[in-house]
């Protein structure tokens, strides 16, 4: 099985962290391996992003350049433009019991409007790393492993309550 899951103070901070193989290697968590159950994403020579968004966050980039709407995208528009979209995301689902919100994508009209919120939200998510030239890949990998470690599995499953302490 692969290396233990890093610590915080274990992974260095800031972009370009040694690629996704070091990343790889500091993520092990019980996350297997597509096809190989046994192997962890640590023991896997060549790992695959979890996240890929690079063709996304030039399209997103371009659209903003064409419009001349680069001075506009500060962290603190993008974040509060994000919390807005998020906000409509949320608004589509307020109210409704728990069973009619796992029935909202079956409804074109209802699934159309979520489809477009949460392409809003991810657009502004990905705009927002990019300006802050924060790596997507490494920072969901990096939080799989805290919460692996912080929701080990034979005490979270099944259990829906939130841990307590760092």
């Amino acid at each position: 099985m692969g290396a233990r899951c890093p610590a915080a103070g274990d992974r260095p901070a800031g972009p370009g962290h040694g690629g996704p193989a070091a990343v790889a290697r500091r993520y092990d968590c019980q996350v297997a391996v597509q096809g190989n159950p046994s192997m962890t994403v640590a023991d896997d020579p060549k790992p695959r992003a979890l996240v890929d968004v690079a063709g996304l966050r030039e399209a997103i980039a371009q659209f903003a350049r064409e419009r001349d709407w680069e001075p506009f995208h500060s962290p603190k528009n993008l974040a509060m433009a994000l919390t807005g979209e998020v906000g409509e995301l949320v608004e589509l689902f307020q109210w409704l019991t728990e069973d009619a919100s796992r029935e909202v994508a079956r409804d074109p009209v209802t699934a159309r409007r979520v489809r477009d919120e949460m392409a809003d939200v991810l657009i502004y998510l990905v705009r927002l790393a990019a300006v802050l030239e924060v790596d997507l890949d490494d920072a969901v990998r990096n939080k799989l492993a805290a919460n692996a470690r912080r929701y080990p599995i034979e005490k979270a499953r099944g259990n829906a309550n939130k841990a307590t302490g760092p």
